[in-house]
């Protein structure tokens, strides 16, 4: 365990934290049905097909993120019929998978329907960690919309934050000379400027005055 930790102590600076608003995307209620822009749909078979944002955040160079944590506050919309995501259907007329698949679902919507509880709980998850070509990543799913489904209430949270701690490798470390190696490679520039929420930040720190 003293190797283990020296050897830690080594490779990484001091933990760091960076804190990311992603704000409740827009939306509207239509013949009592919610639609929102930008979004993907949770679709656990049996529970409430409710839209979630899905975000890249960018961290600096060779950072590893270590812990996610999301925070928000709900806020009461109104009435709102959020039906339950279809259950998985077998590809093969296969009576045993079929049945399965059923008792499966109705097992999650009996539960989540007959509760007065907010689904989901959280106001987020991570999906992801991972990186394209220099760009340290990080991909969340933000929960923006959470259903009562016995009193059909629809709640909303304005504004999550996407906190990340994360620790950066000192500069002698392989990690770190590693990506060093790819400081001036600007190959995905332009679809990292899409694609990551964070791009200010960024652009900042992948910034490079040699590029190729």
């Amino acid at each position: 365990m003293r190797v283990i930790t020296a050897l830690l102590a080594a490779t990484f600076c001091s933990a760091e934290v960076l804190a990311v608003d992603v704000p409740v995307p827009e939306f509207s209620i239509s013949a009592d049905k919610l639609f929102a822009r930008d979004v993907t749909y949770l679709d656990v078979p049996g529970a409430p097909r409710l839209p979630y944002t899905k975000v890249t955040i960018a961290l600096p160079p060779a950072a590893i993120c270590e812990s996610v944590e999301f925070s928000g506050e709900w806020r009461e919309f109104g009435d709102c019929t959020i039906r339950p995501a279809e259950p998985l259907l077998p590809l093969m007329q296969d009576t045993k998978i079929l049945s399965k698949s059923m008792a499966m679902y109705n097992d999650v919507r009996d539960s989540i329907y007959s509760s007065n509880e907010l689904h989901p709980q959280v106001f987020g998850r991570l999906i992801a960690t991972g990186s394209l070509r220099k760009y340290s990543l990080v991909d969340v799913a933000c929960y923006h919309f959470a259903y009562k489904p016995r009193l059909n209430l629809l709640y909303y949270a304005p504004m999550i934050t996407v906190t990340i701690h994360y620790r950066v490798p000192r500069p002698e470390s392989e990690r770190a000379q590693f990506w060093a190696k790819m400081a001036d490679d600007i190959t995905a520039d332009k679809v990292a400027a899409q694609m990551i929420y964070n791009w200010d930040d960024a652009r900042a720190w992948y910034a490079t005055d040699t590029p190729h």
